[in-house]
């Protein structure tokens, strides 16, 4: 043996290491720090200010902090670490964090055991929204469960509707809980109560679930949180309606949805029922999360066995969806559930659509389909018959008329024309300085998922017409034409997926919205586009919007006063409450269901304003409709009267 010096190798150890318990101590951080971390959740507090939330899976970190402000607690943050780092035990991690204000900094995070917890230290190296700059922020973090997110979720249930099912797979029992389980969530409180009286005779209308959305809310609808309303019904008032996804904005921005249940028993082979259901209640519950379907021509996974593909949009079929379907999501989507931006994923934050979750990972495939013309069928947009020109506030209503002209016969589903049930698509941009801006698509304010199957099919002939409006006062981002100028719009329409990658395209339609000529038509758009106004114009009125509905009837008069041809603002105000006083609502008070009654002198006062000349500022197929329903009524009250 040679010098003693010669076979020593030394060992650069961190201080913290050597204080107190010598080299035993320095194993004991070696083997430590390859120690892996428990998958699921994990929290803990920064002081008595500050609240850190984990979730750890083999592929990734992510978190979210936040803040007590004034006695309630506020998110500010969410940090997630770069793809392809496996999170471990006393590993300096990479992390990028974004806060409640779009602000984007790069941060290190470190977890390192202490016992049965572990020590977070998170430097942020830039300034987010109340955290502090190269300044560590330190929390003991305790295993919260394996599920990465926690979910508060209310069912209320139509007295006549058989319970949500649960089915034996493989022995194993699942429902809606265990589907939501395995996804992400460990469900908080699931409240099974039969809550809601039969469906009204011709069925539940939107207008009504919005009100009774409202009514029935136990938790926070003011603020972003983990927690979803399900109304679990038997039939919608439209014939192939399974389900409905409301996001009206300030006032149930991704909080609720519906699911028919009825008319997804009536349209499915009895052997496929209960399967049908629980898919669809998953796929309503992943549109409140902000995931969209499959098939959209923006993802282009007609090819997906994910909830959130309809069986018969499946590339393969549906036969082949439901003998493959194993009641899970894509792995695009289950990364976007564990470790999405609080905001993009949380009921009651971004809207709808916002998050380009499927583009994030190398899947294989194009996420956007390719555009191609599709032969034989045109699609025009329809100004107003004043042309198309709008006062500032002024609802903007088109027409759309879709002609066949492939030459023969065609079958298109019921909703083929309509924005909410997905396959029509509207893209607005403006005009500015002769470029015109990003164009936008066009969200409504709800979101329907419907079956191809239910209801008889529409016969269009070769050369016959079929035609629809447009409500493009307000949807999802808000209010597309709230300023002067000029706007573009065009519209796109797929026909299914025999038509993969093929769309049927409009001319661009350019609209004018003018600038006001006076402060009263200056005070009437500051009263329009308030949020709640919106939504109530675009959903034709709601009992949710009783304080909304006053001030619009106050403003209508106003702009109008003595003049013989009402005012154009006036017109859009009078057909949307029109409808409103027209309809009678389910309500719920606390303790009983009552149904409001017909607000038939308002009725009339509306009606009366929309005659023939005054109907000009809408397109043609609007103002027609407009005039065959006013005319409908009239007759309807001169009989009762």
């Amino acid at each position: 043996m040679g010098d003693p010096d010669e076979d020593l190798v030394w060992v650069a150890v961190p201080r913290r290491v050597l204080a107190g318990s010598g080299v035993a101590r320095a194993a004991d951080a070696v083997s430590d720090s390859q120690t892996s971390l428990p998958t699921g959740r994990l929290g803990g507090y920064h002081g008595d200010h500050s609240r850190i939330e984990l979730r750890v899976d083999q592929a990734a970190i992510s978190g979210d902090i936040f803040l007590r402000v004034n006695a309630e607690e506020i998110w500010v943050t969410s940090f997630r670490s770069a793809p392809g780092v496996t999170p471990a035990a006393g590993q300096d991690i990479a992390v990028t964090a974004q806060d409640r204000l779009r602000a984007i900094a790069t941060a290190r995070l470190l977890l390192e055991p202490d016992g049965a917890e572990y020590v977070l230290t998170l430097s942020l190296d830039g300034k987010l929204d109340g955290l502090p700059v190269l300044t560590p922020i330190r929390a003991l973090m305790r295993h919260l469960g394996t599920a990465p997110r926690c979910l508060d979720l209310e069912v209320l249930c139509e007295s006549s509707v058989p319970a949500l099912p649960v089915l034996d797979r493989d022995g194993r029992e699942l429902g809606l809980i265990e589907a939501l389980g395995d996804a992400a969530f460990e469900v908080m409180s699931l409240e099974g109560r039969v809550d809601l009286p039969e469906a009204p005779q011709d069925g539940w209308s939107e207008k009504q679930l919005h009100t009774l959305m409202n009514d029935f809310a136990r938790s926070d609808l003011a603020r972003p949180g983990f927690a979803i309303r399900l109304l679990w019904l038997s039939r919608s008032n439209r014939a192939n309606l399974q389900g409905v996804m409301f996001d009206t904005g300030d006032d149930l921005p991704r909080q609720g949805a519906a699911v028919f249940a009825s008319a997804i028993t009536d349209a499915t082979a009895p052997a496929l029922a209960d399967r049908k259901l629980l898919q669809t209640a998953i796929h309503e519950i992943g549109h409140v999360l902000n995931l969209t379907h499959r098939f959209d021509r923006q993802v282009g996974r007609a090819d997906s066995l994910s909830f959130m593909n309809y069986d018969w949009q499946y590339s393969g079929g549906s036969s082949a969806f439901w003998r493959k379907f194993g009641y899970c999501f894509d792995d695009d989507e289950l990364s976007f559930l564990h470790h999405g931006h609080y905001h993009s994923l949380v009921p009651g934050g971004d809207v709808f659509g916002s998050a380009n979750y499927w583009s994030g990972l190398a899947t294989g495939y194009s996420p956007v389909l390719p555009e191609m013309r599709l032969p034989g069928w045109r699609l025009e947009l329809l100004a107003p018959v004043n042309g198309p020109i709008f006062q500032l506030g002024q609802p903007v209503l088109l027409g759309l008329r879709l002609t066949n002209e492939t030459g023969a016969e065609s079958l298109l589903p019921q909703d083929v024309l309509d924005p909410k049930a997905g396959p029509l698509e509207i893209w607005i941009s403006r005009e500015s300085g002769g470029r015109g801006d990003p164009a936008e698509v066009f969200r409504p304010v709800t979101h329907r998922c419907a079956h191809q199957g239910a209801g008889e099919p529409l016969k269009l002939a070769h050369g016959a017409t079929l035609e629809d409006n447009l409500n493009l006062t307000y949807g999802l981002s808000g209010f597309p034409f709230s300023e002067p100028g000029t706007y573009r719009i065009t519209a796109y329409l797929h026909l299914g997926t025999e038509h993969a990658g093929s769309i049927a395209r409009s001319e661009t339609l350019r609209i004018r919205v003018m600038s006001p000529e006076n402060k009263l038509e200056d005070r009437a758009a500051l009263t329009l586009f308030e949020p709640r106004a919106g939504a109530c114009i675009a959903l034709g009125g709601s009992a949710a919007y009783e304080n909304v509905v006053s001030d619009l009837m106050e403003t209508a008069a106003r702009l109008t006063g003595r003049k013989k041809t009402p005012h154009p603002v006036s017109v859009g105000i009078w057909r949307a409450l029109g409808f409103h006083f027209d309809r009678q609502y389910l309500r719920f008070d606390g303790e009983r269901f009552y149904k409001s009654a017909r607000h038939a002198h308002e009725a009339a006062i509306c009606r009366r304003h929309l005659n023939d000349r005054a109907l000009d500022c809408l397109d043609p197929i609007t103002k027609q409709a407009t005039l065959r329903w006013a005319a409908e009524e009239r007759q309807a009250s001169d009989k009762q009267g």
